[in-house]
């Protein structure tokens, strides 16, 4: 009869799976000024909607787009609304502290 191997030798596959798990799981932001250029999931009412790219925010953070993708139209959102965005902290993009004015 072959021994059974312990949990303790697979522990470095158990480790890189909750590593793997924590960085890929969804979290709610209320700070939506840091989701631009992050890749969410957009839910509104316990619904999830979809998933897209924060384009921009307003200044307040208040209000989002969701960039257009495919034949899919750019979308905004509000917290007003009652939208949630969720992101991966994996998506998280470093920003800067200044806005910088877009020119059109």
């Amino acid at each position: 009869m072959q021994p059974t191997p312990s949990k303790s030798s697979f522990r470095g596959a158990a480790d890189q799976e909750t590593l793997y798990d924590a960085t890929h799981r969804a979290y709610r932001c209320e700070d939506w000024l840091r989701l631009v250029g992050g890749v969410v999931d957009v839910w509104c009412g316990g619904t999830f909607l979809g998933t897209g790219i924060v384009e921009d925010t307003t200044p307040t953070g208040d209000t989002a787009w969701i960039a257009a993708n495919g034949i899919e139209p750019r979308i905004m959102i509000s917290k007003a609304a009652g939208h949630e965005l969720l992101i991966a902290p994996i998506y998280l993009q470093p920003r800067s502290t200044t806005r910088r004015a877009k020119t059109r």
